[in-house]
């Protein structure tokens, strides 16, 4: 007897699906089933989405200090304390003049230090201070442009004369960010490749009270503490000035080569 492939096919939809119905071992979707969507519940644990955002508004808790200008071989060098998921992280990067991608390095941050640097930040009003840019000063001192955000609170300013601003909030703030970021995600420094291989050494400088850093009668524009500035082996001079409090010493110091030369010094 010939069968046709019409009648097979007519034959399984006709008795195929009836016996699927009763027999089949498919379990079928329940209210309680992962096929379906879980329903909300007032006994859920809800927490706050600090979720990366789309936008220049990447995350909800941040800080950002962008430095520019000044005398450096870097032409950007940014701090930030930034929220992925619910991780603080604290990022450093330094950008080379004519490249475009930087030198970085992250670190993760404690709960306790992340307060800390928003108990600073709010103990110094950071979210109301306002841009303080003096014109004589924008040849020769850095631009700290500086973001501050902490869910709907949010502020940004502009600085250009720190070392001479009398209102020393700018201060505070800058230096607590810049402290905890370069102490736990590490420094950036320059490597001066232009010397021969061993004659270079390294200073590590700390100072009480915290001071501008002037080696060789040139700025670092950086305050101390100071880690792992490359210089050429031998004698070299280091001038730290704090003028709030009165402050503008010179020391002498050696860098041997291949060798990190370690300064603490009390300026009071």
């Amino acid at each position: 007897m010939k069968v046709s492939c019409y009648s097979i096919v007519c034959w399984l939809l006709l008795f195929g699906t009836t016996a699927l119905g009763q027999n089949s071992e498919i379990p079928q979707p329940t209210p309680e089933s992962p096929l379906t969507h879980p329903s909300s519940s007032s006994d859920a644990e809800v927490r706050p989405d600090i979720s990366t955002r789309s936008g220049s508004d990447d995350f909800e808790h941040y800080v950002r200090i962008h430095r520019t200008g000044g005398l450096s071989p870097f032409s950007k060098i940014e701090w930030e304390i930034i929220v992925r998921g619910e991780t603080p992280i604290a990022k450093h990067a330094k950008l080379m003049v004519g490249y475009d991608e930087p030198l970085h390095k992250m670190v993760l941050l404690t709960a306790e230090e992340f307060s800390e640097v928003w108990r600073k930040i709010e103990q110094n009003d950071g979210f109301i201070l306002y841009d303080v840019m003096d014109p004589a000063q924008a040849l020769s001192q850095p631009t700290y442009d500086v973001e501050i955000r902490r869910g709907e609170m949010k502020n940004s300013f502009r600085i250009n004369s720190l070392s001479r601003e009398s209102d020393v909030r700018y201060r505070e703030i800058l230096h607590a960010i810049i402290e905890l970021v370069t102490s736990r995600a590490g420094t950036i420094p320059f490597r001066n490749v232009f010397y021969d291989v061993g004659s270079m050494g390294w200073v590590d400088l700390d100072a009480r009270p915290r001071a501008w850093v002037i080696i060789d009668d040139r700025p670092t524009n950086e305050q101390t503490p100071l880690f792992t500035y490359e210089l050429p082996a031998g004698k070299h001079t280091v001038r730290l000035v704090a003028e709030e409090k009165g402050i503008d010493r010179v020391y002498e110091f050696t860098v041997q080569p291949g060798i990190t030369t370690i300064l603490n010094l009390d300026l009071k």
